[in-house]
């Protein structure tokens, strides 16, 4: 008998809902509510090799130490994700960041013109880019080990024209020593992460 072997790749957790079940309207703090207090926040939660939030941590927000907390906690309590997985496809801690919106329903949206952008985790600055662009993103999934450097390395989204940024990409994010991952415990892990990285060609 044949058998067709496959190569396992990294994969980042995902989540088993669509995130929408996180913060509801009934979660909204009265007192947050009597003051129409409204906006965005970033955050970055690790996820168990079981799929459970174990931990939280605000990235950015626009909004009071209350509802950074609020969500956290309701995001901890409420959140369930497909684990990641490493190079062998075993489950693995990993890192997940996304944004999140609080907001009355009674108000216009956005209500200020105040923005968050996704952080970018790596920039390289580059001569050209194709077609005269100033700036060129792509994304990395990453296993990092407990000395904080990157084992391994692929674009999230596999695409042949973005093959030779990823692999500049890749090999410049393996030349770096990144904070290592650590449980509720403080014990050192491995663990799987996305990468932003932007190739941009600077002013003249």
């Amino acid at each position: 008998m044949l058998g067709l072997m496959f190569a396992a790749a990294l994969a980042n957790s995902t989540p088993v809902d669509t995130g929408r079940s996180w913060l509801t309207a009934r979660d909204y703090p009265a007192d947050a509510r009597k003051r129409g207090e409204e906006g965005i926040l970033w955050f970055v939660i690790l996820v168990s090799p079981e799929g459970r939030v174990v931990r939280c941590d605000i990235v950015q927000s626009q909004l009071s130490s209350e509802l950074n907390d609020k969500t956290c906690s309701l995001v901890t309590a409420r959140a369930k994700f497909r684990p990641a997985t490493d190079e062998t496809g075993a489950p693995v801690y990993s890192e997940w960041q996304t944004r999140m919106e609080w907001f009355l329903p009674s108000q216009r949206w956005p209500p200020t013109t105040q923005s968050i952008t996704m952080p970018v985790d790596m920039e390289i600055q580059v001569q050209k880019l194709p077609k005269g662009a100033r700036e060129k993103s792509v994304g990395l999934v990453v296993k990092i080990d407990t000395d904080g450097h990157v084992t391994h390395c692929q674009g999230i989204k596999p695409d042949k024209k973005d093959a030779k940024f990823v692999n500049v990409a890749c090999a410049q994010a393996r030349a770096l020593t990144l904070e290592g991952g650590k449980d509720n415990d403080g014990r050192p892990i491995p663990f799987v992460r996305a990468m932003l990285v932007a190739f941009r060609v600077p002013a003249q």
